[in-house]
């Protein structure tokens, strides 16, 4: 191939020489912005860099103080609580009595739960000065003990711990230091807040909070690949770090000054970058120490690739300009060597090829183009006026067929003028409507365009047509139409008059074969509804309704049946219904779903739905058995703060599932799925769910124990559950009878009262809920040991009082 043209005499080809310059033109302004843009791209690649570890070390920063928030926060709340400066006034272990052993589980308990609360803590310990003693989150121990067996220091030894650390001497936490849990090495930072919080420098009891160096270490995350972080306090020592600890001595004053910015330093024969940051409540520094090769990695890589890539773009560019303007060229040289021909010019001289081409088109072809151009035009407008009449005509009878199902035509002489315009004919007075509706989940469900099968819904229409005439084309003519819910409708025309019993039979033995022909080329199984035979244009609408009312009973029927009016016509005027899903069952259902209980939850909805099917029910208490399924899925979601999103195994709204069901044995198996999927998540979160319910019960009884009303029986109401399961539950979780707790809490706040001075025992007993003082008598007795009149004696040092 020639890349250059021949240079015939007295021609310059303008328009190659064009061409060439202007692609190489296009070259040049391409690589000089791409030259302007890597210079932008590099300098801002590297304050983005800068940027994100300045931005990482602020979010670290953030995160940090977010947890130390916290745990200050957690620190206060159990300085504050009760039941540490309770424990406050012990001084000696063996002298303790019952009550403040009662306070060390207390206490034991409460540290429990504040360590429970942050999973960022790894464990607790109050070291109480008054009595010397420690009290963890397992049990209280001394303080040589708790050394030698709990946790110890391996750079302090115990005598300098025992005097200085848990007496609260130094700084409210300790840096980051080696340490020993029941023999295994670990690091941890410990926390530190003395008891009273005001009281700084003589304390009863401090506080130590342990933070484990896996959960310092997540906070920083990802961000010391290839280096190192150190997270430094205002007196200049290192909290905690991670990475190399070398790197450690390349950090200067300059650094902790200066917050956010970065700095280079050289250690050993390595470069490093540096970024700073300081935060602004806690005043610790943020250093983030790196490689310098790390640094840049990003901006070399760049560079080495844009070279490679310019330098192969330059060559191929050329390439192709050189191509593409021959290529161009070409059929350009070839039309202006044939309008020379065509023009009878023997010189070949012209000065520009383009002004030549364009003289020579609008002399010869203009009157020829302009013909072209409009015997196009009409071609097409008629095609386009064809293509849209056929499509109306097509949209507009399947419409007319719709209204006149439907009732909406009753004007007669409008009626005869459509159906000649439709090019329907109805020429006997019997009408009857059947619907053909295609079953969800059975079968391809959709219109495979494969050899055996049916390739669009069209297909399908022609098909329901063409197998039903086949049968009963002695009978009747039939017009179908697609209805706007996708089921497709027969209008039927009863061609010879005809007993309608045997008319009924014909239409539903012709819809069964039509079922399974249907199913046979496509796997698609349908349900029919048969209206009944109705005289006259005014009864096709009526005929229409029954067979929808037919197509709804397909929820009790089942997919894919052949369902008449008439036959659900009887069902629907038998008034003796009943409905077999008692509210004790209900209650019995939900109490079992709460449970995680899917064998029993699945034995009552089997028994239900088996004697639903039973009998010949009514469609509107087949709607209810749905409505009602709906409603104790949703209750047990509402009470128990669950989203239905939370739950595995779903994948749908609880309404959707349900309300998509379209038969009794699909409402069986969703309901059986749902609540399956229910008791399975209950079970896997059986404790916490546990905890929740006692502490809803334990929190009501503490606001309602003085009621008098206050029963096993009103506990149960008002929770929605049964009085049995509450028992069973109550006593399992908390390890004691409810009635026994609920009169163990009156005789404490009757203990209270007899202490104190002004109220007669008889005004006690009313406001512990006894009501009657021979009730209080007899109780406060088992319990005690003794009446309330001697026991308020010697509460008083003998002072006696009268009821």
């Amino acid at each position: 191939m020639k890349l250059l043209p021949n240079r015939n005499s007295g021609r310059t080809h303008k328009v190659f020489i064009t061409f060439l310059f202007s692609y190489v033109l296009v070259l040049i302004v391409t690589l000089i912005i791409g030259s302007i843009v890597y210079i932008n791209a590099a300098k801002i690649i590297r304050e983005q860099e800068k940027d994100a570890r300045i931005s990482a070390l602020n979010q670290l920063s953030a995160n940090v103080e977010k947890q130390f928030e916290e745990i200050s926060t957690m620190a206060l709340s159990a300085a504050t609580s009760q039941g540490v400066h309770s424990f406050l006034s012990v001084r000696n272990k063996e002298s303790m009595t019952e009550d403040q052993r009662y306070m060390v589980f207390n206490v034991t308990k409460a540290l429990q739960s504040y360590r429970n609360s942050n999973k960022f803590i790894a464990d607790m310990f109050i070291y109480f000065l008054n009595s010397d003693l420690i009290i963890s989150t397992s049990s209280m121990n001394s303080p040589d003990f708790f050394y030698k067996n709990v946790y110890s220091y391996d750079d302090i030894d115990y005598d300098f711990w025992h005097l200085n650390i848990l007496p609260g001497k130094g700084e409210d936490y300790i840096p980051e230091l080696n340490t020993r849990s029941a023999g295994m090495p670990s690091r941890m930072l410990t926390v530190t807040q003395k008891i009273p919080i005001t009281e700084n420098n003589s304390p009863s009891a401090v506080l130590f909070m342990l933070i484990s160096e896996a959960n310092l270490n997540s906070l920083i995350g990802d961000i010391s690949d290839g280096g190192a972080v150190y997270v430094i306090d205002k007196s200049g020592r290192i909290v905690f770090d991670s990475g190399d600890e070398r790197l450690v001595h390349l950090i200067t004053d300059e650094w902790l000054n200066d917050a956010e910015n970065t700095f280079h330093a050289k250690y050993g024969d390595g470069k490093y970058v540096a970024s700073s940051t300081s935060s602004y409540h806690l005043g610790w520094h943020y250093i983030y120490i790196t490689p310098e090769s790390a640094y840049t990695q990003k901006l070399s890589s760049i560079q080495l690739i844009s070279i490679i890539v310019l330098a192969a773009a330059i060559l191929l560019v050329l390439l192709l300009a050189v191509i593409l303007a021959y290529t161009n060229y070409t059929p350009i040289k070839q039309i202006i060597e044939q309008l020379d021909k065509k023009a009878k010019r023997s010189d070949g001289h012209f000065r520009n090829e383009f002004e030549f081409i364009k003289s020579s088109i609008d002399k010869v072809y203009s009157e020829n183009d302009r013909l072209a151009t409009s015997y196009e035009d009409v071609c097409q407008q008629t095609k386009v006026l064809v293509e849209n009449f056929n499509e109306n005509m097509n949209s507009l009878k399947n419409s007319f067929i719709c209204d006149l199902i439907r009732g909406r035509i009753s004007d007669s002489e409008a009626l005869k003028n459509l159906c000649v315009c439709y090019e329907l004919s109805f020429p006997h007075d019997g009408f009857v409507v059947v619907l053909f509706q295609i079953d969800k989940n059975v079968g391809a469900n959709s219109y495979s365009s494969d050899d055996e099968g049916v390739s669009d819904f069209a297909s399908l229409r022609y098909l329901i047509v063409s197998s039903l005439e086949e049968q009963l084309s002695f009978l009747i003519t039939c017009n179908m139409a697609e209805m706007e819910d996708g089921v497709i409708a027969l209008l039927i025309n009863q061609r010879t008059p005809r007993y309608e019993g045997d008319l009924m039979l014909d239409l539903k033995l012709a819809s069964i074969k039509v079922q399974s022909v249907i199913y046979a080329y496509s796997k698609i199984s349908i349900t029919v509804g048969i209206g009944s035979v109705h005289i006259g244009i005014i009864g096709i609408d009526v005929s229409y309704k029954q067979a929808r009312k037919a197509l709804d009973y397909k929820i009790i029927r089942g997919r894919g049946q052949v369902i008449t009016y008439d036959e659900i016509a009887n069902v629907e005027s038998n008034a003796d219904q009943y409905y077999f899903f008692s509210s004790s069952k209900e209650l019995q259902l939900l109490n079992h779903l709460k449970a995680g209980e899917i064998d029993k939850c699945e034995e009552i909805l089997r028994q239900s739905f088996k004697t639903q099917q039973s009998v010949n029910m009514d469609i509107n208490y087949a709607k209810q058995l749905l409505f009602n399924q709906i409603c104790i899925a949703l209750k047990v979601l509402n009470e128990t703060g669950i989203k239905y999103l939370d739950i595995p195994n779903i994948g749908a709204n609880p309404v959707d599932l349900l309300l998509g069901s379209e038969s009794l044995d699909d409402i069986f198996d969703n309901v059986l799925l749902l609540f399956g999927a229910i008791c399975e998540y209950f079970e896997n979160n059986r404790i916490s769910y546990k905890d929740r319910q006692k502490n809803q019960l334990l929190l009501y009884i503490e606001e309602n124990y003085c009621n008098p009303e206050l029963s096993q029986t009103s506990i149960a109401d008002h929770f929605g559950i049964t009085p049995q399961y509450l028992s069973k539950f109550f006593k399992q979780s908390v390890g004691q009878n409810m009635t026994e707790y609920i009169n163990w809490r009156r005789i404490e706040k009757a203990k209270h009262l007899l202490a104190e001075d002004g109220r007669s025992i008889s005004e006690i007993s009313e406001i512990v809920g006894f009501g009657v003082v021979r009730t209080l008598d007899r109780v406060f007795k088992r319990y005690e040991g003794v009446s309330p009149g001697k026991y308020r004696d010697s509460a008083h040092g003998g002072q006696d009082e009268t009821h």
